[in-house]
């Protein structure tokens, strides 16, 4: 259940690393994946990371460390995507449409839905089932007004992004909000014969540009035929909690001389490519301050419905895939079922939230290092330094070992045998 009007309404380009290709590999979308994206060639470029105002170059980032000079082979995958140090670039709209191919005939997507309702029923004794969960919709009928709609199932998994209606609903049991992080953006999908037009073949290589306050990043989608940039600025004189973004919606009409002014003093390069964002709205960046948990009896909240943070890692829709795959692997145990679905529910939340979490923190201070106010400051030797291995810890995970923990504890608990 959407509340879009279609995929293509969700528009950017999204990065994806090592472990969010090992994930989409094992849910077995790897070869779909691969006649989207920009897929890069083992141990590559992933992206440059330049002084936006000079241009001068700091450092290249690749998908493996080159403090470690190593890369690593998961030997559960079939090679397809050949894993170790790739990366990849793709449209987010594009990626959606394809999975949903993947769908079994009897699932229905529901666009322009609304989630009003969440709520588990405890059945009477002697029902055949002894709980389940009730989702209110609200979708437009035929004549445009709302109807509501009540769906019962087992489970009901919550993937509808950082302002989730579900996770609302759950909020007496779940807690967690949303604050304005003090950072908005400007967003544009560049035809690529026009950028490299504007400045020359270097467009096709993927850059972060930085500045004080501010940042450009540009990224080769949709086979190499679009760039799309994405131009930040940000004001973090007041603390977190205190940031507020006082208009009423979320992205708001700008124009190309508050960006270009914005970015008055960044390179000529920089500037060209902002000369051809055709529609200069803001976008406001708000993270979710995490929930106390995500699993509520039947309920439990997956991607950033759970765990919304800032892009600056590039990981936030890889966290999503990891969550996927480790939450199918449970389901599909054969001690799943409708008893015992609420336990398998936990065990996923248990062995993922922490990892989750890690990763909301540490992309904020990702951001921080682009924009120079991180611990460094402008010092982009130490810049430089702290980009060699910096995502290593995000890129290189075994998701069959998380499978395998929370395994382990459903058998603890003497749910599993």
């Amino acid at each position: 259940m959407l509340l879009l009007r279609s995929f293509a309404e969700l528009g950017a380009g999204i990065s994806l690393g090592p472990n969010s290709l090992e994930a989409l590999e094992l849910l077995g979308l790897g070869d779909t994946f691969k006649e989207i994206a920009n897929m890069s060639e083992e141990n590559p470029l992933w992206f440059r990371v330049l002084d936006g105002r000079t241009g001068t170059h700091v450092t290249d980032v690749s998908a493996v460390s080159r403090s470690s000079r190593q890369t690593r082979i998961n030997p559960y995958l079939s090679n397809k995507l050949h894993i170790k140090g790739r990366h990849a670039f793709v449209h987010r709209a594009r990626l959606l449409e394809r999975i949903t191919e993947h769908l079994p005939p009897n699932v229905h997507i529901y666009f322009s839905c609304n989630v009003v309702k969440v709520e588990t029923i405890h059945a009477p004794v002697g029902y055949q089932r002894t709980s389940f969960v009730h989702v209110t919709f609200q979708r437009p009928s035929a004549d445009g007004t709302p109807r509501s709609q009540v769906f019962e199932a087992s489970a009901a998994i919550a993937c509808d992004g950082i302002r989730s209606n579900v996770r609302e609903c759950l909020k007496p049991y779940c807690g967690g909000r949303v604050r304005y992080t003090g950072t908005y953006l400007y967003r544009g999908l560049l035809d690529m014969h026009d950028a490299i037009k504007a400045i020359g073949e270097r467009a096709r290589i993927s850059t972060q540009r930085m500045g004080l306050d501010r940042q450009i990043s540009a990224l080769p989608i949709d086979g190499g035929k679009t760039l799309s940039v994405s131009a930040y600025v940000s004001d973090r004189s007041l603390d977190p909690d205190q940031r507020i973004w006082d208009a009423p919606r979320w992205v708001i009409p700008g124009s190309t001389q508050q960006m270009l002014a914005a970015f008055n003093d960044f390179g000529e390069d920089a500037k060209s490519l902002l000369k051809l964002v055709k529609k200069a709205d803001q976008w406001a960046l708000h993270e979710l301050v995490p929930p106390k948990i995500w699993t509520a009896e039947r309920v439990t909240l997956l991607g950033d419905a759970a765990h919304a943070g800032q892009p600056f890692n590039g990981a936030g829709v890889g966290q999503a895939f990891e969550d996927a795959y480790v939450l199918t692997e449970l389901m599909a145990h054969p001690a799943c079922n409708a008893s015992t679905i609420p336990r398998f529910l936990q065990a996923y939340e248990d062995v993922r939230r922490e990892r989750a979490r890690l990763q909301q923190a540490h992309s904020r201070v990702s951001g921080e290092i682009y924009q120079y106010r991180g611990p460094m400051g402008d010092d982009t030797v130490a810049i430089a330094a702290e980009f060699q291995d910096r995502f290593d810890w995000i890129w290189h995970v075994d998701l069959r070992a998380d499978v395998a923990e929370a395994l382990q504890k459903l058998k603890s608990a003497g749910v599993v045998a």
